[in-house]
């Protein structure tokens, strides 16, 4: 069978990636989904500019796992995808917007900032707001202003996930984990704020516990809580 298989894929020892590139594109149309979904993820491992365009038509395929895959192989084509990939944030199923934000996370094209500061504000849909955030945080240092410029108007974001924010370690992001704790705060990020190793962010938490009426030892109560700048 492994034979068979290599006789069918390589020509002159070379993988024919047009003839697979044709099979796959062929069961893009198969009346199973799932066969559809697998179809467009292997599209996207050929890393071929080739199997753009039968993406493009999966982004309108009637299911969303399909136009959901569909953005996500996109994403692994890079740069020439780009164009391609933009109306996926527009799509109906918040599955396929989260998908489409990963997909650009994973392109770091810088084009796309603007497209996912827009989508921080997708009302309400926490999934697509937070793969917007780690798609922002993956651009480097020309996307952190805007990102940070759009946390202060989602600021529910940060303390979702503050100790994200807390583990990179970026200075520019002090200001909005801050915001969080004066308007989500609770003990436990208050003590995580206190001990994470940013003296800044330990004198608000101390700030906090005092206005609050709490009392922290200095042992963290077996916790390990995040600390600055871990995950860099």
């Amino acid at each position: 069978m492994l034979l068979i298989s290599l006789s069918l894929c390589q020509v002159g020892h070379s993988y024919d990636y047009d003839y697979e590139i044709s099979k796959l594109v062929k069961k893009l149309h198969h009346e199973d989904w799932e066969v559809r979904c697998s179809a467009a993820r292997m599209l996207g491992d050929t890393k071929k500019e080739s199997a753009i365009e039968p993406l493009i038509s999966s982004l309108k395929d009637e299911d969303p796992d399909v136009r959901r895959q569909a953005s996500t192989s996109l994403g692994l084509l890079g740069p020439p995808a780009f164009e391609s990939l933009v109306p996926a944030l527009r799509d109906s199923d918040w599955r396929v917007r989260e998908g489409a934000a990963r997909a650009f996370g994973h392109m770091h094209d810088v084009r796309s900032v603007s497209y996912l500061v827009a989508v921080l504000y997708d009302g309400g849909y926490w999934d697509v707001r937070w793969a917007a955030v780690e798609a922002l945080m993956n651009m480097g240092n020309s996307a952190i202003k805007p990102l940070v410029r759009a946390l202060k108007d989602n600021i529910d974001l940060v303390y979702g996930n503050y100790h994200f924010f807390i583990g990179k370690g970026l200075r520019e992001t002090e200001d909005v984990l801050i915001d969080a704790l004066s308007e989500y705060g609770d003990t436990r990020m208050a003590e995580d704020f206190l001990q994470c190793g940013n003296a800044r962010l330990a004198r608000f938490g101390a700030i906090w516990a005092n206005k609050h009426g709490y009392i922290f030892s200095s042992v963290s109560n077996g916790r390990n809580g995040p600390h600055w700048g871990q995950s860099n």
